[in-house]
């Protein structure tokens, strides 16, 4: 089959405009598919695991995904031999790597003969570590796309790019605004890529991470081995291709040196085309239940010369904690609590716990 080249690059002009209003991308990508011939477009996403996630796809392959995902093809898609060589050569064609007879022979192209699919064009599209891949399938009736078309699919490809960089930026943009507006609400906040990996921290989520969990190369470590396996799994809902549930983000807890355990909230960012160009797929929220008032510790370090284990217990103290229970939370020996108490009192002039309450309360900073 043969590219229609006046009617390709009509659509192509319209990929600026796509990358402004993302609800315009299917209609964008169907044009450049019939102007190729194709009997449909796609755009696909390796994941963990050696799975690809459907991201976007015209019109005409909606039952094919349907089917694509419930048989799991989408696990052992026998298209990811092709990623290296796309990789390589920016734009492939699959007939190219196709042994005789293998479409007959091999149970994933018949299954996509049953949808009238067959030879593809594949393009790497990934940007900044994010891998992407744009496919042209092609039609069963109709046979394979041609080499003499190859500067037509490059120059597809080009277009695509320049417009994933536009939203990319934009959602980058958007992610720095959202960390520092929870770093205004003293919330800590952490972005999570497709991977599951740290993308993005505010300074207070990376101050929450040091009194117990840390933040590692990108990732959680749990001092509790079942808080850290029930926060991974918390995590890999969120990030998974499945769609996303509707009710309240999934709460999980992770305990510290000192203090009661924070509480986290994950939620997906996200179901628009123009989010799979965000490095982030996810975020989480991360409270402190021991903060009186949003007060973080350093602030009271800050005000009061309390030293940080002074600070922990204060706020502690101040939410009517007794020494007994304080001492239980943190595994500091009873005395030692009551030693701390004595100071904070001292440094705060205050010299009962309500008193430390109605002082913390009136803080506005």
């Amino acid at each position: 089959m043969r590219v229609r080249t006046d009617s390709l690059y009509k659509a192509l002009d319209t990929f600026q405009e796509a990358a402004l209003d993302p609800a315009r991308w299917r209609s964008t990508i169907t044009a450049v598919s019939e102007a190729c011939g194709a009997f449909g477009a796609n755009i696909m996403e390796p994941r963990s695991g050696g799975a690809f996630g459907g991201v976007l796809y015209s019109e005409s392959l909606d039952r094919g995904m349907e089917d694509y995902v419930g048989e799991e093809w989408h696990r052992r898609d026998g298209r990811a031999r092709l990623i290296v060589p796309s990789k390589q050569r920016g734009v492939v064609l699959e007939q190219d790597f196709m042994a005789p007879d293998e479409e007959n022979s091999v149970d994933f192209y018949r299954f996509l003969a049953k949808h009238r699919l067959r030879d593809a064009v594949m393009m790497d599209v990934s940007a900044e570590g994010d891998d992407l891949y744009f496919v042209l399938q092609g039609r069963i009736e109709v046979g394979g796309f041609s080499h003499e078309d190859m500067s037509h699919f490059h120059a597809i490809r080009t277009r695509f790019m320049s417009a994933a960089q536009l939203m990319r930026h934009f959602s980058t943009s958007r992610n720095g605004g959202m960390a520092a507006a929870f770093e205004t609400a003293r919330i800590g906040c952490l972005f999570f890529d497709r991977n599951g990996r740290v993308v993005l921290a505010n300074p207070k989520a990376e101050s929450l991470l040091q009194g117990g969990p840390v933040l590692a190369n990108g990732q959680i470590k749990a001092i509790r081995p079942a808080e850290g396996a029930a926060f991974n799994k918390a995590l890999q809902a969120v990030t998974d291709q499945a769609p996303a549930q509707p009710g309240a983000p999934e709460v999980v807890t992770l305990s510290r040196l000192l203090g009661r355990p924070l509480m986290v909230r994950f939620q997906r960012l996200g179901e628009q085309f123009s989010d799979i160009f965000n490095p982030a797929a996810a975020m989480a929220l991360i409270e402190d239940p021991d903060a009186a008032g949003g007060l973080a510790p350093e602030t009271l370090s800050t005000l009061f010369g309390l030293t940080p284990a002074e600070a922990r217990i204060a706020l502690i103290l101040s939410n009517g904690t007794s020494a007994v229970d304080i001492a239980g939370q943190t595994g500091l020996a009873y005395e030692t609590v009551r030693s701390h108490i004595r100071a904070i009192f001292r440094k705060t002039e205050t010299g009962r716990q309500s008193e430390l309450s109605a002082l913390f309360s009136r803080i506005r900073l």
